[in-house]
């Protein structure tokens, strides 16, 4: 241990033996200006002993504030012995301040090298403690740059998948729209052959049934027949081609129309009944007699060559 400043310790029992006098019973070793109780002595009764033991009393209390004072990484520390009267620890009667060497060697863990208490030694730590405030400003700084160029390039990366999906949602409604346009056009061609084939097939039966009803009275005027002056064959089938052209509808129409007689109703029935089946036997006889001579035709055909 560090040898005692004997000067400090005399000065210290002498100032214990004045507070003897002043009747104080109990002593307090606090370190300054932080108030840190470290020892509490009670004083021998008054008028018991020399003043031997005063200079032990200064002896250890010189000693547990030199020990503390080691431990401390200043150049030296503050301490104050103060002096009650009984148990009322409030009011000191007297009190003795004194400094310790401290171990100035010593390096904070926080503040790092410490300085001295004066102008200059907190100049110095201000100017540390400003370093290392910006030191941690820069370091988060750096921290939180890394962080936003990671968070936008994660944001990019993410826009160019959102744009991928877009760009291929658009091709596709484009796709779809197309496929649209060709399915309507297909179905407009398809409904406007649909009409021109009804309108063929209307205009055919029509030529059909005009011709039908007009090819008869062409063949007579053609083989030399006028009104008046057709062939008497021609003139019944021109009968029996229109009286089989007419429906049950049309004949009941006609007889009503024309206000016949019943005779007249009798007669006109009949030769509707007698000409319009007959005509219509002859088509199907005329009809089987083609059909049979297709089928020996196509026979012949299909036969050897002779």
């Amino acid at each position: 241990m560090k040898k005692l400043d004997t000067e400090l310790l005399e000065d210290l029992a002498g100032w214990l033996q004045t507070i003897r006098k002043q009747a104080a019973t109990t002593l307090h070793l606090r370190q300054s200006p932080i108030d840190k109780h470290l020892l509490t002595w009670t004083l021998p009764a008054n008028g018991e002993g020399d003043g031997a033991p005063m200079n032990d009393i200064a002896t250890v209390l010189l000693e547990a504030a030199t020990r503390h004072a080691r431990s401390q990484a200043l150049p030296d520390v503050g301490f104050t012995v103060f002096a009650f009267i009984g148990p009322d620890t409030d009011k000191p009667v007297n009190s003795y301040p004194f400094r310790c060497g401290g171990n100035s060697s010593v390096k904070s863990s926080i503040l790092g090298d410490l300085e001295s208490p004066s102008a200059t030694g907190l100049l110095g730590m201000l100017m540390r403690h400003t370093e290392s405030m910006h030191k941690t400003q820069s370091d988060g700084t750096s921290e939180r740059e890394a962080a936003y160029r990671q968070q936008i390039a994660d944001l990019m990366a993410k826009n160019e998948r959102l744009q991928d999906r877009v760009d291929n949602e658009a091709a596709r409604r484009l796709e779809i729209v197309a496929l649209a346009e060709d399915l309507t056009r297909d179905k407009f061609t398809r409904d406007l052959q649909e009409r021109r084939f009804a309108l063929d097939k209307k205009k055919t039966e029509f030529l059909e049934t005009q011709l039908s009803s007009l090819f008869p009275v062409l063949l007579n005027r053609v083989t030399g027949g006028g009104r008046g002056k057709g062939a008497p064959m021609m003139g019944e089938l021109l009968l029996m081609k229109f009286l089989a052209s007419l429906t049950p509808d049309q004949v009941s129409t006609a007889i009503s129309g024309l206000d016949l007689k019943p005779e007249q109703v009798a007669l006109f029935g009949e030769l509707y009944s007698s000409y319009g089946e007959k005509y219509a036997s002859q088509k199907k006889k005329q009809h089987q007699e083609q059909s049979v001579g297709d089928t020996n035709g196509a026979a012949k055909g299909d036969g050897p060559a002779s």
